[in-house]
């Protein structure tokens, strides 16, 4: 028996030895890049241009070198606010390929361990049983899942945890607990202040109906979260670009089979359940609605149900709705956001409905509603091990929980041979010498103080290497990738840019990289012989004035 005195240990060598069998300890190494995708290259970038910022600016996290105008915060890069925040006082000290985004990843593997045995504790009084059932939320399909599509800070999923633990636990939360909570998800990722958001509601209208707590008092608590909220907003930068209500609502989805289906994501990877037609998904973005909830919690609800089934009375159902309607509300509501306003079954899309202009304010930033399901995911994970606690006796439950725990790691053996692998998309340590070859970029990053895509669109092509060369000289970029980018900035960097080639009147500290075939011969036919124009190893680039600067 495990004695309470050695429980810290444990709470910290459990998940640190989980996460060097799901992860490569590679990425630990604060100078090593290659395990990045896309995603995670991104957020590097816009950490790193976020390095040369004034340190005392306003808002917080301004970026304008990443993108100028069409990104302008390092919230829109998904670079972890939190972080960049703390080591930017010391980035002179710090390597030019810095990066921390492995260190969170295994921060948050501990505290989703932490968080989610205390909420064990809440139904279990076994401590074996609580050290095993923790086990299972770090090894959830959609914390594994997230990391190997480069969404390191989507794997703060303990933040979630944390937000139910404060519901759930007997002795009431304190607001100001609340508050911070809520704050510090917005120093995350925005997608998880509006999960806790609404878990706070929840809260709020559960002290309403069982504790009779004051209408008023509660509705000024709930307007002191969203105003603080907001205010910290303002200050970090989040409304530092005009148009971040872009489409998506009903494309980044939940499925009516994702909770069930290991197949919706975007790896070729194998499970024991067999791979049927109705898993197939039809839109691009149903991936972001990937729930599996793994075969071992798969099994052991259906254990749950067929034993509820049999052991059924009605009286009972009635005592176990009315206990548990709280979370049987913050479900619906969860669920009906996360299916959008086109609701699939598998490959099938059955059923549609526009959603009202008023709620379009939630809908248009929360685009990847998919991700929304995870309150309802973990509170599936919370109820199937506590009843499997309530229904067996200790031993029997620790032998289910051992067995299903080992047979959810072997489903998800695919999942984790990803993550162990380190194998991103983007060799970072090859984009100098594969790239950049020609003596004249050295020339450039002395000559100019920027670098202008011909012309700023979304992800254009190239936009890894050019951002690299930037980023690496100290120099502005009006393009690049971010989770967010302002269209309307887009279009007049454009407008501008056609003006200055049709009129050769180009700016003299920018460099023009072109990724326009129409506008690259109009330039060679209107370029004057100062400038430079040609290809540098495979890049089309003009240079104003190239041959008159010193």
């Amino acid at each position: 028996m495990i004695k309470n005195n050695s429980i810290l240990i444990y709470l910290f060598a459990i998940p640190t030895l989980l996460f060097f069998l799901i992860f490569d300890y590679k990425i630990l190494d604060t100078s090593y890049l290659d395990w990045f995708w896309d995603d995670t290259y991104q957020h590097w970038l816009g950490w790193s241009f976020y390095r040369s910022t004034d340190l005392f600016q306003f808002p917080l996290l301004s970026n304008y070198s990443f993108g100028m105008k069409s990104a302008g915060s390092l919230v829109y890069s998904d670079s972890i606010p939190i972080l960049s925040i703390l080591f930017r006082p010391f980035s002179s000290f710090l390597d030019f390929h810095f990066q921390y985004f492995g260190f969170w990843v295994f921060a948050s593997v501990i505290l989703q361990y932490i968080v989610s045995f205390k909420i064990m504790k809440i139904f279990s009084s076994n401590l074996l049983f609580n050290l095993i059932s923790a086990c299972f939320f770090v090894i959830s399909p959609v914390l594994i899942y997230r990391y190997n599509v480069g969404h390191e800070s989507l794997t703060s999923q303990w933040l979630v945890l944390m937000a139910l633990y404060f519901h759930l636990k007997k002795e009431r939360t304190s607001d100001k607990s609340w508050l911070f909570l809520i704050l510090f998800s917005l120093l995350v990722h925005a997608y998880f202040f509006a999960m806790i958001l609404i878990i706070y509601f929840i809260e709020l209208s559960k002290r309403y109906f069982t504790e009779k707590e004051k209408f008023l008092l509660l509705s000024k608590k709930l307007l002191t979260a969203i105003i603080s909220s907001l205010l910290l907003m303002y200050i970090l930068g989040y409304f530092t670009i005009e148009d971040v209500f872009h489409g998506g609502y009903g494309g980044y989805r939940s499925n009516l089979l994702s909770l069930i289906n290991p197949y919706a994501n975007l790896f070729a990877i194998s499970s024991l359940i067999p791979k049927y037609s109705f898993f197939e998904l039809n839109k691009i973005g149903d991936h972001e609605g990937f729930a599996y909830l793994g075969l071992g919690i798969l099994i052991m609800s259906f254990a749950i149900i067929v034993l509820s089934l049999y052991k059924f009375k009605y009286s009972n159902f009635l005592s176990s709705i009315k206990e548990g309607k709280y979370l049987l509300a913050l479900s619906f509501i969860i669920i009906i956001f996360s299916l959008s306003n086109k609701i699939a079954l598998g490959p099938y899309e059955i059923f549609q409905y526009n959603v009202p202009e008023v709620f379009k304010v939630f809908t248009s930033p929360y685009r990847a509603s998919g991700r929304m399901i995870w309150p309802v995911y973990y509170i599936i994970y919370i109820i199937v091990l506590s009843k499997v606690f309530i229904n067996f006796k200790p031993k029997k439950s620790i032998v289910i929980l051992l067995s299903c725990l080992l047979l959810t790691a072997y489903d998800i053996k695919d999942h984790i041979g990803i993550s162990r692998s380190s194998r991103g998309s983007v060799e970072v340590s090859k984009i100098e010498e594969r790239s950049f070859k020609d003596k004249k970029w050295r020339i450039f990053a002395k000559k100019y103080a920027s670098v202008s895509y011909v012309f700023p669109v979304y992800a254009p092509v190239n936009w890894k290497e050019i951002s690299y060369f930037a980023v690496k000289n100290g120099m502005s970029t009006n393009g690049g990738y971010w989770a967010r980018h302002n269209e309307i900035a887009e279009f007049e960097y454009s407008e501008n840019i056609k003006k200055e080639i049709e009129n050769d009147a180009y700016n003299v500290d920018t460099l023009y990289y072109f990724n326009d075939d129409e506008y690259w011969e109009l330039a060679k036919k209107n370029s004057s012989s100062r400038h430079f124009i040609g290809k540098v190893d495979s890049y089309r680039i003009l240079a104003p004035n190239y041959f008159l600067k010193k």
